[in-house]
């Protein structure tokens, strides 16, 4: 992605794989393409507050953490089994017993209540 700067998205058009526009862009398009990314930046974010810096500082300037995919996380915390349920007219959501996910689900929440 070369060459794809903010104004890029924001415009009317898209650049091609050769760097020069493409063809028009439908808002459809543009609303997907910003949906995409606002969830990997807010994934990074949420992966960078929770997890301790695992590399330092390199010539290349390469990540100081070592990121988890989008998908990977989607997997290992939002495809599973679960049920909502009511008890004493709480919405819960119960889901099998794993410390794994347990683990990074109330870190997860830690975190964003610290930063709401």
């Amino acid at each position: 992605m070369a060459g794809l700067s903010g104004k890029d998205i924001r415009g009317d058009e898209i650049p091609g794989p050769d760097g020069l526009h493409g063809g028009p862009m439908s808002l459809w398009n543009q609303l997907y393409l910003m949906a995409s990314i606002m969830a990997h930046n807010l994934t990074r974010e949420l992966q960078m507050l929770t997890k301790p810096k695992t590399r330092g500082t390199t010539e290349k300037r390469s990540a100081l953490w070592a990121f988890e995919e989008l998908g990977t996380i989607r997997h290992h915390l939002l495809q599973r089994a679960g049920r909502f349920t009511h008890p004493h007219r709480k919405l819960t959501l119960t889901m099998n017993p794993n410390a794994a996910v347990k683990e990074d689900l109330l870190q997860f929440l830690e975190v964003l209540e610290k930063a709401a």
